[in-house]
């Protein structure tokens, strides 16, 4: 986050947060004060106007730097449903976990003190991979660790069967049960370092290459093909679940977008339009009929794919749960990743604050809060 696109963000709010605070008579903490954590109440949690704001003093000199305090929080890089929708594996700074997504009880730590990236989980929910390390998403058993320290992407097949890899140079496939080594594909298939996906059958792999190049390798055949070019400036990519789709994300200096691509086809279908911030996540529902991307003005979007067209918004006022205000700067959560549950109908997302927050879509409210062990 830029500092300037903050100030510009939150000035007057924060300005006439410090004349509400004169009025009432609540002195704003010294900056050699004690740290507390900062709280805002979600908006749809109360219901009276006497709640108030914790505010933190995170430094004791007069420069605030932002990037530098957004970096030692603890964002949630990765999350995903269990297939019943009960749990939900989480990534963080902190750690990797498991939670109970009704109550929010954290019902197990597979590795706690460590970030592990990238993170993937099997469409059929068996399989968790971290770092370079798989579990059982079931037994919670670990299952192997891989020599590779410098995995940049990965993902699981459909069926759950192989796992394939990129270390930045060839790609990998590698049975999920055992982490034997099946294949290795050469630099033909390109570094894979924007996106790898497999198509629903399983016989294709895609991958998006640092020279924006999108590439197939037909697993069957062994023919490798050159699909289509991004724009330049493109970053990241999210391939829909049932590959025909991909969101690409273009970051530009604090005003970036995202695009839905037809990946058969290899046309752009829709522009989300430039925000005021760079956009941060995206995700696809299970039957890749919505896709949800974040952050225009911190608010997030959800998307109907048949139309194309937003069918949701998200304003990040009833989101927001922590901020931070320092001067006449504040600090809101940026939103990291999103996962829909198994019908579509709620979808988890995860912020740099270390916290998971659960949107229902039918009803267009916050259901749940859930913190992350830091």
């Amino acid at each position: 986050m830029k500092k300037n696109s903050v100030a510009r963000y939150v000035s007057l709010i924060a300005v006439i947060f410090m004349l509400l605070t004169a009025c009432n008579s609540h002195p704003i903490p010294s900056t050699n004060e004690p740290i507390t954590t900062p709280v805002i109440a979600t908006p749809s949690l109360i219901s009276t106007p006497e709640s108030t704001l914790t505010i933190a003093a995170p430094t004791s000199t007069p420069e605030f730097d932002v990037e530098y305090w957004l970096a030692s929080q603890n964002p949630v890089s990765g999350v995903a449903w269990s297939t019943d929708d009960k749990t939900l594996l989480v990534s963080a700074n902190s750690g990797v976990y498991q939670f109970e997504a009704q109550t929010g009880e954290l019902i197990h730590s597979f590795v706690e003190g460590n970030f592990l990236f990238p993170f993937a989980v099997a469409s059929q929910g068996e399989r968790l991979f971290a770092g370079n390390r798989v579990w059982d998403a079931r037994s919670r058993e670990l299952l192997y660790q891989l020599t590779q320290q410098n995995i940049v992407i990965a993902t699981f097949s459909p069926d759950g069967k192989t796992l394939a890899i990129s270390d930045g140079s060839i790609v990998t496939l590698l049975s999920a049960l055992t982490g034997e080594t099946q294949r290795s594909i050469g630099s033909e298939l390109g570094d894979a370092l924007l996106g790898l996906a497999y198509q629903a059958d399983g016989n294709l792999l895609y991958t998006v290459s640092s020279d924006l190049k999108v590439r197939s390798a037909n697993l069957l055949s062994g023919e490798i093909t050159q699909l289509f070019s991004l724009p330049e400036g493109s970053c990241c990519t999210l391939f829909s679940p049932d590959s025909k789709y991909m969101v690409v994300s273009l970051p530009n200096h604090g005003a970036g977008s995202k695009q839905l691509w037809n990946v058969n086809q290899g046309t752009l279908m829709v522009d989300t339009g430039n925000c005021d911030n760079d956009v941060g996540f995206s995700a696809f529902s299970p039957d890749s009929t919505q896709f949800v991307v974040g952050l225009c003005s911190y608010d997030s979007q959800v998307w109907d794919l048949s139309k194309p067209q937003m069918i949701h918004k998200i304003p990040s006022a009833t989101m927001l749960t922590s901020t931070l205000i320092t001067g006449l700067t504040m600090v809101p959560p940026e939103w990291r990743s999103a996962a829909f549950n198994k019908d579509g109908s709620k979808i988890a997302f995860g912020n740099n604050f270390g916290e998971i927050l659960i949107w229902d879509l039918n009803n267009d409210q916050l259901i749940s809060r859930i913190p992350i062990p830091k």
